[in-house]
């Protein structure tokens, strides 16, 4: 089952605002593969996000079933398959990571892609403090980064709680 097209907006959004704040390298490594689509998807329940990569190296949404029914056949360039399900993401410790996510998941398809996949796992930057900070300044993005690291755990088995009724 696919997710909401506004849920996978929201994904797909916050991941390029994510490779925007990185280095040039990082943000350059999916601009090669335009037009390219990639799936996403959990075993349990069974979740599905469909994106396409942009000019600019960006995800776009993909409306499985318009490009489905439309004449050209909708064409999978490089699925990854997060094995265990949502209750197997859950019990990973934290720091969650998209490395540790994708050590968790079956990848196939396209080899350079999956390549270029597996390098932004690698060396995405993610940090709530790098939004905070201007905001918040040093010492309560620091106490607030150690609050989400502790709770992280908790927040995580929340979301996937959430996931599972928007699936239903």
């Amino acid at each position: 089952m696919n997710l909401p097209l506004q849920a996978q907006g929201i994904f797909a959004c916050a991941f390029n605002q994510i490779l925007a704040r990185q280095s040039e390298r990082v943000r350059l490594t999916l601009r090669p593969f335009q037009g390219k689509v990639v799936r996403f998807a959990v075993e349990q329940p069974v979740l599905e996000w469909v994106f396409r990569i942009g000019d600019r190296g960006v995800l776009e949404v993909v409306d499985v079933a318009t490009d489905a029914a439309s004449e050209q056949q909708l064409r999978i360039d490089v699925a990854i398959q997060l094995q265990g399900g949502l209750a197997g993401l859950s019990a990973l410790k934290p720091p969650l990571s998209l490395e540790r996510l994708l050590a968790q998941a079956h990848i196939s398809g396209n080899a350079e892609l999956a390549d270029a996949v597996s390098f932004l796992a690698r060396n995405l930057s993610v940090s709530p403090g790098d939004y905070l900070q201007p905001v918040l300044g040093d010492i309560l993005t620091n106490r607030f980064e150690k609050v989400l690291t502790c709770g992280s755990q908790h927040s995580f088995k929340m979301a996937s709680h959430l996931v599972q009724k928007l699936s239903r």
